[in-house]
């Protein structure tokens, strides 16, 4: 092909090309379309193979002057990135600036317009400073996660409260039966339930429906009426007032168990003791693999304001779909509406575009410091994760090496996770690291 490319730097991550194909490139690559065409083209009169061309012409010009055009500006375009060194992110913008018709001795100009990746120059990592995250597990901590077992674990029994007494109150459980009656007198089962439990204050209601409640006493019966929100999710009753009736059939209280070697055989642990050891052993790795999780965090946040550059928006916009794509999964997985999801993403779309910009940022930089170092990942690395794998899953190391190597995708994310693991322990060991204040016991 016959081409001339002029290149402008727009700014530091954008190109643009001035791509100019001769009229003799155009007028062969006509020629081998009608070519490639007339063997396979079938026109009454004429044997297939055997149409002339002024024929073909007369039937699909239109249709082979598209088809060259889309070629002709494809080839050129790969052609002139690789003879002009450019690494391209995303797909052009293109844009036909002459003869996008392709009339016969007249060349065909157009300009692509295309994001690269930005040039990163990492500074001295030892000047960075970054936090630690204390993962001490105090004395404070082990009694608030053991009360919250025990709490888990309390059991609901009859509140012998005096009917003379005050009535329902934020925090209280209660046992009720209630009815719902729609305006035109339906009445629903989703409006109906017998002896649920209702801890007052807790949210598990509408605060209306909460509201009629309190104050009522054992053996009471009331009627009040609740308004449904216009966007409730079922449009049955969206902005309906539905008249509730409601029974009080008893208080309830929490029993909470105590902590002693009876409760402790609950979680296969012989004595108290030895499962406030469990506990211990828990909240310390919990504390440190959030700690680790914490620094990671703190560091790309380091690096993040330390290295100033253009992020592409094509990179930006494909991190964005896929948290967009993972929030909608969490979402719909804990039971929200498609609309509920949508609503919500549309709402935190910014957020989520923020979020994404800078996870592209972080991943850049550190990229940029695993080729200044030469990190990579050898097929020892494959071999310790495999057998670290392997372990939970009841599998050897062969075959789950086996399995990885069946799916190029997951191969190429494991390689990739594992590269930016090594890389970050690497910044870390570079950094400085200030332990943030210790709690006290």
């Amino acid at each position: 092909m016959n081409y001339e490319c002029k290149v402008e730097n727009t700014s530091p991550i954008k190109r643009q090309l001035t791509i100019s194909i001769s009229a003799e490139s155009v007028k062969d690559y006509m020629d081998r379309q009608f070519d490639s065409l007339q063997k396979t083209a079938k026109i009454k009169g004429f044997r297939q193979g055997k149409v002339p061309v002024p024929v073909l012409k007369q039937y699909f010009l239109s249709d082979v002057k598209s088809e060259v055009f889309s070629k002709v500006v494809r080839d050129s375009y790969v052609k002139a990135l690789e003879e002009h060194s450019i690494v391209a992110v995303g797909m052009p913008e293109i844009e036909a600036k002459s003869n996008a018709e392709l009339k016969d001795g007249e060349p065909v100009t157009f300009v692509a317009r295309v994001e690269v990746y930005p040039e990163i120059k990492i500074g001295d990592l030892t000047k960075l400073k970054v936090v630690r995250q204390s993962s001490e597990v105090t004395d404070e901590d082990v009694e608030n996660a053991l009360s919250r077992i025990r709490e888990s674990h309390a059991e609901l029994v009859t509140d012998e409260r005096d009917a003379s007494g005050p009535g329902a109150k934020t925090g209280d459980t209660l046992l009720i039966s209630f009815e719902g009656t729609l305006p035109d007198g339906r009445k629903l089962d989703s409006l109906k339930a017998e002896k649920r439990t209702l801890e007052l204050g807790a949210g598990q209601f509408m605060e209306e429906f909460e509201a009629g409640v309190t104050g009522m006493k054992v053996g009471e019966t009331k009627e009040f009426p609740v308004t449904f929100a216009a966007d409730f999710t079922d449009k049955v009753l969206a902005g309906k007032i539905v008249t509730f009736s409601v029974t009080l059939h008893e208080f309830k209280m929490k029993v909470v168990p105590v902590l002693d070697d009876e409760f402790a055989k609950k979680f296969k642990c012989e004595t108290a003791l030895e499962l406030r050891k469990k506990v211990v052993e828990s909240l310390e790795e919990e504390r440190a693999k959030n700690s680790k999780e914490a620094i990671k965090e703190n560091l790309l946040k380091a690096l993040i304001d330390a290295n100033t550059f253009e992020v592409p928006s094509a990179l930006v916009r494909t991190q964005s779909e896929h948290l967009m794509r993972e929030n909608f999964n969490v979402l719909k997985r804990q039971g929200f509406t498609e609309k509920m999801i949508r609503d919500y993403l549309e709402k935190n779309s910014k957020e989520l575009e923020t979020r994404a910009g800078e996870q592209v940022k972080a991943a850049l930089i550190l990229q940029k410091i695993a080729e200044q170092q030469d990190i990579k990942v050898t097929d020892a690395d494959l071999d310790v994760e495999f057998a670290k794998m392997a372990e939970p899953m009841k599998s050897s190391p062969e075959e789950i090496r086996k399995m990885y190597e069946s799916h190029e995708d997951s191969l190429r994310q494991l390689k990739f996770r594992l590269r930016e693991e090594r890389t970050v322990d690497y910044a870390l060991s570079q950094v400085k690291i200030q332990d943030e204040g210790k709690k006290k016991k």
